[in-house]
Formats: structure tokens, sequence, C-alpha cells
């Protein structure tokens, strides 16, 4: 499954936003309730700032930082099974 439509090696701000969104609503099925989407969006916003590192477009490079950080966030071990 391909999450990201890697154009000119980088990934737009849109589209980093509406798959974090997705994402946010599959590990915490409860801020569908306690939050709308305009509240998720303002949080994936400082995400974005701050995995752009200020930049208008998201490379490869720090999308796989992001993400494993992500990862590193939600498991509490190295196990695949987590």
């Amino acid at each position: 499954m391909q999450l990201y439509n890697f154009k000119n090696y980088s990934v737009s701000k849109y589209e980093y936003i509406q798959t974090h969104l997705k994402i946010a609503c599959l590990l915490r099925p409860d801020l569908k309730e306690q939050h709308n989407h305009e509240d998720l969006k303002k949080i994936i916003e400082l995400d974005w700032r701050h995995d752009t590192k200020g930049s208008d477009e998201m490379t490869r490079s720090n999308l796989e930082k992001a993400l494993f950080e992500m990862a590193d966030i939600w498991t509490t071990g190295v196990e695949k099974e987590e």
C-alpha cells in the first residue's frame, strides 16, 4: 500500500495532512469523537513544520525520519510484533 505519491521526490503539505489525518484516526479512534478534523489539522500542521524543518515540501528523507519517529513513539520495543 502506498501512502504517499512522491512527485519530484517530495510530498506536498496537503498530501501529508490528509494522510496523517487517516493515520491519527487509526492510532487513536477516540480522536474522531473528542476533536474535529480542524483540531487535528492544527496539530498535524505543527508536525509538518517540525518534520519539514520549515520547508514548503517534505523530502523523502525527512518523511522517513518522521515516520520512524512516529513508530518509535507508538511502540515500546523493537520487536516486529509491536
